[in-house]
């Protein structure tokens, strides 16, 4: 009786009407919907163990139901249906009713059982079928298709539509089995053969592929009307039954519930019964293991007992039923995974029983276990892969991509994308190639495309993808794998590349390239053709030797020898061209040798300078004239003209370097002058410097020089730099002066100054390391830290259910130590680059400081019921991070040591002095007593545990660090239990 009472607990959750008589006619059992039926039929209340003929039923039903339970009780299994008026609505409803004897273990007759179901609904689709007909081929629910018989569609409803998603053009001249899963393609081959002979089969689920690469059941009756001139072909009538299977399964494993193993505990015996397949999956021998609730729940595994025993003392305290899934560890001591399910029977108010069923779910248990893990593993290369990875159905919309592809396409989250065509960002001149990637994959090919898009925030991108189709089991296409990278920077680099082909093709200059050894042209600019007079033709089949008679083949070899070795880069020289017409002309000449790929070839940058020479002769008469003006003063005049890269100095040098100085000379030479060892690097990058900026016109410099009697002398040259219409400078002209004499008397202030000066480079460079030690360490010493949490969390995971609460916490004091000393460490950083802003300075509104901060911390904010308030907050030019961080600081420390049950009020004011900005930050919180004034600013002091107030104690160090790297000073007052109030000051010009 036990494992009944389960079972009708579960019969009657079902709509169905189940009872059953004995042969005296007397109600020996039914369920719910039986009894309310009845109930609501006759008005009278139907008793177990009495007479079904109650009162309320007419002599002819009593006549008719007798005759059918006489018929049964002869042993005949028969069906009827019967039809009455519903209750309410007093329309006919139909019910099909089953009779089936009950036989005993003597093979007698005992009773009879019945079951009514509610065919309603079928009887009226029998009845109305021809009426519904012409509504059902457009209208209805029921797909309904035309093929012939080697199964192509010429026909087919708007219905397709509704079920499967497809308009039903996308059939008519298909095959049926492209539609359908290929395991059932021999199930209606098999059927269409069989309907030309049988005029009508019915095939009970043929799957079908929906838009959504979902398979949908169908159930279909295909007929005969190929004799049908209006038809001439097989009708199939289709329809969806998915969601019924669903239920029908659903049907189906509740009723393996109600065969599963069953317990029941008996509260006022104190007793437990479990039926013989409990016993089997506690692997105890039914017949001499006696179960208890103790026994019972120590078969549980520890980590599940709390929760078992908080579930079933639950059930009995309030009478609600539960459900649960947990692992038993048998008498085998192996682990299984099972679901428990229990109902408890109450009695005078009190719980006499509760029962329930016990069932086996460890297979399914396991497959969902490593189906989880298996989807993180896939999960996690997803996230990690730096390029995008996108999923395509068979239309082309998304079904799934990376966060690497969000990014890409400036998506913030999946569901954005999720149905939507993908090509919709395709800019429009790309799109017909994508589609027809997306049409080429679907057929089996594999493809790759470059193309390019617009994000959905605007931004463009060049794109390669490659893509290729997925299978199912069965090898059917289902959907599209696409792995896409970002290839914009290569397509700019040969765009550029590109353009640059082109600026050298138009350029002005000569640009030649030519073989090292057949000396053959291979490149010849338009401005080279422009300035020879040659065709493009013509040029090729010359050499550089018909176009310069200066050089022969064993002349030019000897010159371009040094590049040829790899001991020059570049030769630079002065010679003349010939053009077609036979004329001379000056040129510059930049050759280079290029080797690509073992080919070697010589690039020639030519330039024509006959206007430069015509210029030279020009300076040359000036010079003339400047030379005796320079003999007037005692001041050495110079002019470097630097296209032709040659010096002239005045007489007055002599006075410097001795009697046989050279005044005209060349770069190179120039740099042997005894220029003092320690500043001719500095020399020559000063000069560097101002001549490469185009907007330098003035240059100069103090150095030291060594004169011929071996003295050092002390120089300040002075230059005027002249440039040409594009700012390149092609000319310097200037003076140089004997300081030596103002020099020497500031000697020894000089080299206090550089003492001064050595000692804080030395101590720049000390806090440098400092703060490149507290780097390294926050950041190398977090790697341990977080082995020990990984393993630690990965430790309690795997090993949890064997430790004891102590051990936990040991694990938790373990972890908690090193989240904190990670915290320390990260402040410690922080600490460390509080001085060093990595910004310049800009313009700050501080109120949009505060702004932003309220907006930061909204949610402390509305906790605390604080109010901030702010005036007379300026517009500072200073570091942004630095004022951000300390208004941060301070403002936290407000929030955070706040009264308790009390809104903070936190006041924030500025007053403008002479010479600084004072600002105020006040607050009405716990207070600081005088004692702690400066210990508070001191990196990790504290002055609460950790467990009244969170933190590390870094902020206001923070604060103080930025405050003082700024030029001010911070300071507070404060009353404990009234507030505190901030002071810090900003000066109004700060480097």
């Amino acid at each position: 009786m036990r494992e009944n009472q389960y079972k009708n607990l579960l019969l009657d959750q079902t709509q169905d009407l189940i009872w059953m008589i004995d042969n005296n006619f007397q109600l020996v059992y039914a369920n719910k919907s039986y009894l309310k039926f009845m109930k609501e039929f006759t008005g009278e209340e139907m008793i177990l163990n009495k007479s079904i003929w109650i009162d309320g039923l007419s002599d002819e039903y009593i006549q008719k139901w007798e005759n059918y339970y006489s018929k049964c009780l002869k042993g005949e299994y028969f069906q009827i249906e019967e039809q009455l008026n519903h209750s309410e609505s007093n329309k006919p409803q139909y019910n099909q009713i089953t009779f089936e004897p009950l036989i005993g273990e003597d093979n007698l007759i005992f009773g009879v059982s019945c079951q009514s179901k509610d065919i309603t609904t079928l009887v009226n689709q029998r009845n109305e079928s021809e009426q519904r007909y012409n509504a059902l081929i457009h209208e209805g629910h029921d797909m309904i298709a035309i093929i012939n018989p080697d199964g192509n569609y010429s026909y087919c409803n708007p219905t397709t539509n509704s079920i499967l998603g497809f308009c039903p053009e996308k059939f008519i001249g298909k095959n049926i089995n492209e539609f359908i899963h290929p395991n059932d393609i021999k199930k209606i081959t098999i059927g269409i053969q069989n309907v030309i002979s049988e005029s009508k089969v019915v095939l009970d689920c043929i799957r079908f592929q929906n838009y959504k690469l979902e398979w949908r059941c169908m159930e279909m009756i295909l007929t005969n009307m190929l004799e049908n001139p209006y038809v001439n072909g097989i009708v199939i009538n289709s329809r969806d039954i998915t969601e019924e299977r669903k239920l029908r399964e659903l049907n189906r494993q509740v009723s393996e519930i109600a065969k599963i193993g069953s317990w029941e505990i008996d509260i006022v015996k104190k007793t437990l019964f479990w039926s013989e397949i409990v016993h089997e999956l506690h692997d105890t021998n039914s017949q001499s293991f006696v179960p208890d609730l103790k026994i019972s729940l120590n078969f549980f595994r520890k980590d599940f007992r709390q929760m078992v025993k908080s579930k079933i003392k639950n059930s009995i305290k309030t009478g609600k039923p539960f459900d649960f899934e947990a692992i038993i560890v048998n008498k085998n001591n192996e682990e299984l995974w099972t679901r428990a399910v229990g109902h408890t029977i109450f009695e005078n108010g009190m719980c006499i029983r509760v029962i329930g069923g016990f069932q086996d779910i460890n297979l399914r248990k396991k497959a969902e276990i490593k189906l989880h893990e298996s989807e993180n593993r896939f999960k996690t290369i997803l996230e990690a892969e730096p390029e995008c990875i996108k999923l395509l159905d068979r239309e082309g919309k998304l079904l799934m991509m990376n966060p690497a592809g969000l990014e890409m396409i400036e998506a913030d989250n999946e569901a954005m994308l999720l149905g939507n065509q993908v090509h919709d960002i395709v800019l429009p001149e790309h799109r017909p190639a994508f589609l027809t990637l997306i049409k080429d994959v679907l057929k089996g090919k594999s493809r790759k495309l470059i193309f390019e898009i617009k994000g959905l925030k605007g931004t463009k991108r060049w794109l390669e993808t490659h893509a290729v189709p997925m299978r199912n089991e069965l090898g059917a296409i289902i959907s599209i794998l696409a792995v896409t990278r970002d290839i914009t920077e290569r397509t700019t680099i040969e765009k550029e590349k590109n353009s640059l082909l082109l600026t050298l093709e138009n350029s002005l200059n000569e640009i030649y390239i030519f073989d090292a050894e057949t000396y053959k042209f291979s490149f010849v600019n338009k401005g080279a053709l422009h300035n020879l007079g040659y065709l493009e033709s013509e040029i090729k089949t010359l050499t550089p030797f018909d176009i310069n008679s200066d050089f022969k083949i064993d002349s030019f070899n000897e010159l371009v020898s040094p590049l040829l070795k790899g001991e020059k880069e570049k030769i630079t020289l002065i010679t003349n061209h010939k053009r077609k017409d036979g004329s001379v002309y000056p040129v510059e000449v930049h050759l280079q040798l290029v080797i690509e790929d073992k080919a070697k070839r010589f690039l020639a940058n030519i330039l024509d300078i006959t206007e430069r020479k015509k210029n030279k002769e020009i300076i040359l008469l000036s010079n003339e004239r400047f030379e005796k003006v320079t003999e007037a003063t005692n001041d050495v005049v110079w002019d470097w003209d630097l296209v032709n890269n040659t010096f002239y100095r005045s007489k007055a040098i002599e006075r410097i370097f001795g009697e046989k100085t050279s005044k005209f000379f060349t770069q190179n030479e120039f740099w042997k002058d005894n220029f003092h060892p320690e500043d001719l690097d500095k020399i020559k990058n000063s000069i560097s410097e101002a001549l490469s900026n185009p907007s330098i016109y003035r240059w100069e410099l103090e150095y030291r020089i060594i004169d011929i009697n071996k003295k050092t002398l002390f120089i300040i040259d002075r230059g005027i730099i002249i440039r040409d219409k594009d700012g390149n400078a092609t000319r310097m002209v200037g003076t140089m002066s004997d300081i030596s004499e103002q020099k020497l008397m500031n000697v020894e202030l000089s080299e206090l100054n550089e003492a001064l000066q050595k000692y804080t480079i030395e101590l720049e460079r000390s806090n440098k390391e400092l703060e490149q030690f507290a780097f390294i360490a926050s950041h190398d010493l977090q790697e341990p830290l977080r082995m020990i949490s990984s393993f630690m969390e990965l430790f309690l995971r795997r090993y949890g259910h064997e430790i004891d609460d102590n051990g936990k916490k040991y694990i938790h004091f373990a972890t908690d130590g090193a989240k904190r000393m990670k915290q320390l460490m990260l402040d410690l950083l922080q600490y460390s680059r509080a001085s060093r802003p990595q910004e310049g300075r800009e313009q700050i509104d501080l109120k949009e400081v505060i702004i932003e901060y309220k907006k930061l911390r909204r949610k402390v904010i509305s906790e605390k019921s604080a109010a901030i308030t702010y005036k007379n907050l300026p517009t500072l030019k200073t570091y942004k991070a630095a004022i951000t961080q300390i208004m941060h600081c301070i403002l936290d420390n407000a929030l955070k040591y706040s009264k308790e049950n009390s809104p903070s009020k936190i006041e924030i004011n500025c007053q403008e002095n002479d010479q600084e900005w004072l600002f105020s930050i006040k607050d009405n919180g716990i207070g600081i007593d005088s004692q702690f004034y400066e210990k508070i600013f001191v990196i990790f002091q504290r002055l609460h545990s950790k467990e009244a107030y969170s933190g590390t104690g870094i902020g206001l160090s923070v604060a103080k660090r930025h405050v003082e790297f700024l030029g001010g000073k911070i300071w507070l007052e404060s009353v404990v239990g009234e507030g505190s109030t901030f002071y810090f000051t900003i000066p109004k010009t700060n480097n």
